[in-house]
């Protein structure tokens, strides 16, 4: 009898001793699953977190286009694929604000911004995605324009010049409209072989629209 009852209960430890081993392998195995989920969600979040800094490092903080970084990165990667022949060349457009100064100086640099911020809007909303806009300098941006050509990229660099002397201007600004010189290059392969060169060659254009009254748009085909 008391060999009956001392199986019995040894059956009995051993099946507690069974079901807490069950029971623990299942909350490690849970708990193992959380902390792997935990993990996952972890390095998305880095992941998501160091995708916003680089995206960042690429914006310009003040007008939220891209910045000259991300300029460089484009026209780099544009002047890297063989160019179809077929297609007119490649044009870059070189963007300076005309007397910018007096609003900040007269205005305050809130209202300067402001300004920045209402062209940088409107070269980005003109151009969608047939072009890059990005803000490279204080008041200069820079228009990437792919397969654009001399004739087109003339009329679309006096449209736009156009539209930015058509833009309202904040409250306090100490001027009528905005004016900008604007400096037009094409890639050609000679002349403007690199980016470099190409830069070069729309500054030079922009220097000259300067020189000559401002308010303007200036080819770099036209600057001896």
């Amino acid at each position: 009898m008391k060999a009956a009852q001392a199986e019995a209960a040894q059956r009995v430890g051993e099946q507690r001793r069974a079901a807490l081993i069950s029971w623990t392998s299942k909350l490690v195995a849970v708990g193992l699953l959380l902390v792997a989920a935990l993990l996952f969600l972890l390095l998305r979040a880095q992941r998501r977190h160091a995708a916003e800094l680089r995206l960042q490092a690429l914006r310009d903080p003040l007008t939220g286009i891209d910045n000259r970084c991300a300029f460089l990165q484009h026209a780099g990667a544009l002047l890297n694929d063989r160019p179809d022949q077929r297609r007119p060349k490649h044009m870059l457009m070189l963007i300076d604000f005309d007397h910018f100064k007096p609003i900040n100086d007269s205005a305050g640099h809130q209202v300067g911004d402001r300004v920045l911020g209402i062209v940088a809007d409107y070269l980005s909303n003109s151009m969608g995605k047939q072009a890059h806009v990005a803000r490279i300098g204080g008041e200069e941006f820079a228009v990437l324009c792919p397969y654009r050509g001399a004739e087109a990229g003339m009329r679309l660099a006096e449209a736009l010049r156009a539209g930015v002397a058509a833009l309202p201007l904040p409250a306090g600004a100490p001027m009528a409209n905005i004016m900008v010189s604007i400096g037009v290059a094409l890639f050609d392969g000679r002349h403007c072989h690199d980016l470099s060169s190409w830069m070069r060659a729309a500054d030079t254009a922009l220097y000259s629209a300067k020189a000559h009254g401002r308010d303007r748009v200036v080819a770099s085909t036209l600057v001896s």
